[in-house]
């Protein structure tokens, strides 16, 4: 679950999950939310249940993005995804796949899927230059799930 949050200056948006997977997952969809609105998300899962077995221009690539801990292993791997939107117009349509790795450093690995940017179906609200550091912290809910704070530059 993501909700957008009010934020002076810059955008930011909360995920909850039961797993550092959906975690990833998530916060990818957040950053997409970012970009395009919330509404965007709504027609994209209306339409991915319409179009399964309608062709679209698809790249799928594999993403990998380490840090200190899973916090900045999670900004790296959202900024390998603004990348490919910034430089290649790409447009993210799903990550699965997803691995995370915890040893020395934590690395996140998995498989996107991303679409060309169509201006006709793509029409971004907010500039999105990179996810921060800023206030990240992943810290469970009373009820068990991990919840996680992450502030977008735009």
């Amino acid at each position: 679950m993501i909700e957008i949050l009010e934020h002076t200056g810059e955008a930011a948006f909360k995920v909850i999950a039961q797993t550092e997977e959906e975690i990833v997952k998530e916060a990818c969809k957040g950053i997409l939310a970012i970009y395009f609105g919330e509404e965007y998300l709504r027609e994209f899962e209306e339409e991915k249940k319409k179009n399964e077995q309608k062709p679209v221009y698809q790249k799928k690539e594999e993403i990998s993005a380490d840090g200190v801990d899973f916090e900045s292993a999670l900004v790296n791997f959202l900024n390998e995804i603004i990348f490919r939107f910034d430089a290649r117009k790409l447009v993210l349509k799903e990550v699965e796949n997803i691995k995370i790795t915890k040893s020395d450093e934590t690395e996140i690995k998995a498989t996107a899927i991303f679409e060309k940017f169509d201006p006709q179906k793509h029409k971004p609200k907010i500039y999105v230059k990179a996810a921060t550091y800023g206030g990240l912290q992943l810290k469970k809910t009373p009820d068990g799930k991990l919840e996680i704070q992450i502030i977008v530059d735009i």
